[in-house]
């Protein structure tokens, strides 16, 4: 069987050197996978979970979801995508770690031993798992997915 690596983000701004590592296939198969990605600012924060969900909706479906499709072509409004698939969308949240104090907070064995176990895929992979919290939540209507610049007047 082909090997599998497991890749750690730090600093993953809003994922595009992960998602090039993820989107490489050889012969059918994907050598690597994205067990955590952290990043603490806010915007590329939510663009990272995005990709997650998109990346994980598609994996499963084998396509993008309608309901983002048409709001990017100006057909519906900004959809709920944990409405849209609650297992993606709880996948994406828990690759996707915004980490606000990553600088100013003291990493202790737990959170190395976490991360090593992450990118050899001995642990489950979750965000929910470490002492930090994404400000997005799993079916909070208050905090639903925005995505990229907010456009004024």
């Amino acid at each position: 069987m082909p090997s599998t690596f497991g890749i750690v983000d730090l600093f993953a701004g809003p994922g595009g050197l992960g998602e090039g590592f993820a989107s490489l296939v050889e012969d059918g198969h994907a050598p690597f996978r994205i067990g955590i990605s952290v990043e603490k600012e806010a915007s590329a924060h939510r663009t990272l979970t995005l990709r997650a969900f998109l990346r994980e909706y598609r994996a499963r479906h084998g396509v993008l979801p309608k309901e983002f499709i048409d709001f990017h072509a100006g057909l519906a409004s900004e959809p709920d995508l944990s409405a849209v698939d609650a297992e993606a969308w709880q996948h994406a949240i828990d690759e996707a770690c915004a980490l606000a104090r990553l600088l100013r907070s003291q990493v202790d064995a737990n959170h190395v031993q976490y991360i090593t176990a992450a990118s050899s895929h001995r642990a489950p992979l979750a965000c929910r798992d470490l002492p930090f919290r994404s400000p997005l939540r799993h079916g909070s209507a208050a905090r639903r997915p925005s995505w990229g610049p907010k456009m004024s007047g």
